[in-house]
């Protein structure tokens, strides 16, 4: 299927694998588990990616989708 699961402008959550990847990257990463907003989409000839950013402004571009989880609340 092609075309992003998530839109921009919504409520995602980071997933423990897409948390252990950016703290691997990072050392650490604030609020990993709380929601974050879509900022934007990036198309891939391999994979959707996006541009997260946290409710304290912290932005990290290019996370994929495997990374991502609905957010319910």
């Amino acid at each position: 299927m092609l075309g992003h699961k998530y839109k921009t402008g919504s409520l995602i959550r980071l997933n423990t694998k897409g948390a252990e990847h950016l703290k691997k990257i990072f050392g650490s990463v604030s609020g990993a588990y709380q929601p974050w907003l879509i900022t934007a989409e990036t198309f891939s000839t391999i994979f959707p990616t996006y541009t997260i950013q946290s409710m304290s402004g912290t932005q990290y571009q290019g996370i994929k989708e495997d990374y991502l989880e609905a957010a319910t609340d």
